[in-house]
């Protein structure tokens, strides 16, 4: 899939350039990137450098790069193409297995306007599945949600987007698999998306994913070749029901293979509510409930599952129109003892994240 995403881009570059050659439209290629320093404590007593539960954005006890990218965006009225570069925690303990050698590499695909309504693209391009961004200076909250971590934040592939009102997009993608640039095994994954934006202060997003999680790699492989598809579903809804206040409520809901005859289950609910105090402060507060109990997406350290629940504090001071800095505390509890600890494992956790973000404009 990934070599021919490469040709899909070297043939949209070219279209592109034909179509660019025939209307006289200025081009546009931009700068974008930033960086972020983060220091958290955990409440837990757990020895410096380790991480916390689920892959959060920065480890405990040191000061460090919590996430650091650079890129660039080329734009015309046919053409759009993206390359971006990154470095630090985030892409360390996100990009696993084969991927990991590409985890200096956040985005890299082109696409072209088909019509006026019909966009497609291809190559490695953010996830389509999730309200936060694989950016953690464009959420709400530093920290990420559960459900967040729990799928994918980049995706390889093929996307044909058609907006067939200003109101309403919708896109079909075809897929390496699940946060995957290197496949893992002969089958496509496929994802699906619907936008809807009935007024300006509301917007509808339903997502979705069907793809097989068989490694081929795997030394216990299961015997029928059915086993391991999954099916993922995310819905959220954002409103802004004033300039100053965003509100969003998130429900993902996933289902897996697990046997010849049985399959689990994952579930996850979330609020999040911003607002604006001042054009340079702005706080937040999220709950979330996130439900594995068979460990299918989130492995467990004590082996029981994971189920969870957390509320976070969040506030920002924008210092500059660039510079950001940016506080959380997070409370995070479980029925099981599933979080380190200094001396056993733990039902609870209390980490406090600060970061301070520079960023392109």
């Amino acid at each position: 899939m990934l070599r021919q995403c490469l040709i899909l881009i070297l043939l949209l570059c070219a279209l592109a350039g034909k179509g660019r050659a025939q209307s006289a439209q200025t081009d546009g290629l931009t700068t974008l990137g930033g960086a972020s320093l983060a220091y958290s404590a955990s409440a837990n007593g757990i020895a410096a450098g380790r991480r916390a539960y689920t892959l959060q954005p920065s480890v405990n006890g040191r000061l460090g790069v919590m996430q650091m990218d650079l890129g660039v965006r080329y734009k015309s009225r046919w053409l759009q193409a993206s390359l971006v570069g990154q470095q630090g925690w985030f892409a360390d303990a996100n990009y696993l297995g084969d991927d990991y050698a590409y985890r200096n590499l956040q985005q890299a695909w082109a696409g072209v306007d088909v019509s006026s309504d019909i966009f497609l693209r291809a190559g490695v391009m953010p996830s389509h599945i999730g309200y936060e961004s694989i950016n953690e200076r464009e959420n709400l909250v530093v920290s990420r949600l559960f459900c967040s971590d729990a799928t994918p934040y980049y995706e390889t592939g093929v996307a044909l987007q058609w907006r067939p009102t200003d109101q309403l997009t919708l896109e079909g993608l075809v897929l390496n698999g699940w946060q995957r640039i290197v496949a893992i095994n002969d089958d496509l994954a496929w994802g699906s998306r619907i936008v809807w934006r009935p007024d300006s202060a509301l917007t509808l997003n339903w997502s979705t994913f069907y793809g097989n999680m068989f490694d081929r790699r795997a030394l216990r492989q299961p015997s029928s070749a059915q086993l391991g598809w999954r099916f993922y579903s995310n819905v959220w809804a954002e409103w802004k029901p004033a300039a100053d206040l965003t509100v969003v409520g998130i429900v993902d809901n996933g289902h897996q293979a697990i046997s010849a005859d049985s399959a689990a289950s994952t579930f996850s609910i979330a609020a999040i509510v911003a607002y604006r105090l001042h054009p340079q402060w702005r706080v937040a507060a999220r709950a979330e409930h996130y439900s594995d109990p068979a460990s299918v997406i989130v492995q467990s350290v004590s082996g029981r599952g994971f189920t969870a629940s957390s509320v976070s504090a969040n506030i920002d001071w924008m210092i500059t129109g660039t510079t950001q800095l940016r506080a959380e505390v997070r409370r995070i509890r479980s029925a099981e003892r599933i979080f380190l600890a200094a001396k056993d494992l733990a039902d609870s956790e209390i980490m406090a994240t600060v970061t301070a973000s520079y960023f392109i404009r």
